[in-house]
């Protein structure tokens, strides 16, 4: 059953690139947690592999010191309970966006022969993508299309995109299988890398790409009644150069009347101490009131999972700090609630002054989606 590991992982991360119409995949922004969705493919043995799957994750770094590379560690679910681990290595040629894995596994030879190739359809990097996969054994030329999405769950209107988008493929919806999505593994084979901030350095490679806001803790009672309008909160790190520490941030939070409030920071990194100088940052004035001075550091922080982060700065000219505990994804175990009490308490902070956002729902602005080339 180990090839059940290999299959979502092989139709998301490995193969060729070589069709005509091909969505270049920028590394900078692919990187970061993904969840498998759906699969539809016309390979029996796939179809049939997969339905033993329950959940799967892989989270996506960028190689240490090469710029065209990546690697993707997945985490996948079975039925059974039984977990399911593989690294993956792959080379993107920048040139012609090809997609070469770096070592294909006895596995996947056993399961797909050796010539595999994969389009990605569609990326919009802060939410989902479209992958087509083509795999040729014996002779035969078999297809696959898969969703990746940054949440484990996508709304109805992406499904009703990707079956139109199976239909283009020439593939039989009838052969589509959902994962569940429901139960995860959280064992230590792939969690989680960590960094106490004021003793580890700090690694800008593992904490770009989605994460969630889940509960922040305020000492002014102006930030606080701020806060507590925020209904839920989201954010896509992406690195501005490979050979700079240098990040950008865009946030989306749904307000408490329906808007989406946009905030964008583009900050450097001090990779020792986890500290963010900024370059720029700019708010949706209409819905966030007036924040200057505003700074943000790293305390502690497990990049597949969850972590905390200091703000401070002043709003309507008066000095604040504030404490976010973020996610890859929803839930998070009560532990963390109880050391984000620990860590306010610190700052001076009283559990009145710690919120949750209330909603399961994000909003998303079209002018900050990531579209695809």
């Amino acid at each position: 059953m180990q090839v059940v590991a290999i299959i979502v992982l092989s139709l998301a991360c490995t193969g060729a690139v070589i069709a005509s119409h091909v969505v270049p995949l920028d590394i900078e922004k692919y990187t970061g947690q993904w969840y498998g969705i759906s699969v539809v493919s016309d390979m029996p043995i796939v179809v049939e592999t997969l339905k033993h799957m329950k959940a799967s994750e892989h989270f996506v770094t960028r190689c240490p010191n090469e710029k065209h590379c990546a690697i993707s560690r997945s985490a996948n679910m079975l039925k059974s309970g039984m977990c399911l681990h593989e690294t993956t290595t792959f080379l993107v040629d920048g040139s012609t966006h090809k997609i070469y894995p770096k070592k294909v596994s006895d596995e996947q030879k056993k399961l797909f022969g050796s010539n595999m190739t994969i389009i990605y359809r569609k990326m919009v990097y802060n939410r989902y993508g479209f992958v087509e996969s083509h795999i040729v054994k014996d002779n035969v030329h078999f297809k696959a299309m898969s969703i990746i999405a940054r949440t484990p769950h996508v709304t109805e209107d992406i499904m009703e995109e990707f079956k139109e988008a199976v239909v283009q493929a020439n593939l039989p919806i009838e052969g589509k299988v959902d994962l569940e999505n429901k139960d995860f593994c959280n064992d230590t084979k792939v969690h989680y890398e960590k960094t106490n901030c004021g003793k580890d350095p700090f690694s800008i490679d593992k904490y770009v790409g989605y994460w969630i806001t889940i509960a922040m803790a305020a000492d002014n009672p102006v930030m606080v009644a701020e806060l507590e309008r925020f209904q839920s909160g989201h954010q896509i790190v992406h690195r501005v150069s490979s050979f700079e520490n240098t990040i950008i941030v865009k946030g989306n939070i749904l307000m408490g009347n329906g808007t989406c409030a946009k905030a964008v920071f583009t900050t450097k990194i001090n990779e020792t101490s986890g500290k963010a100088t900024p370059v720029k940052h700019t708010f949706a004035t209409h819905t966030i009131t007036n924040f200057t001075d505003y700074h943000y550091g790293c305390i502690d922080l497990e990049y597949e999972n969850y972590g905390f982060l200091t703000f401070y700065g002043r709003i309507h000219k008066i000095p604040f700090n504030a404490i976010y505990l973020i996610a890859r994804k929803k839930p998070v175990p009560e532990s963390a609630f109880e050391k984000l009490a620990a860590i306010s308490k610190k700052f001076g902070i009283s559990k009145e002054g710690i919120m949750k956002p209330p909603s399961n729902e994000f909003c998303y602005e079209e002018d900050d989606l990531e579209k695809e080339q």
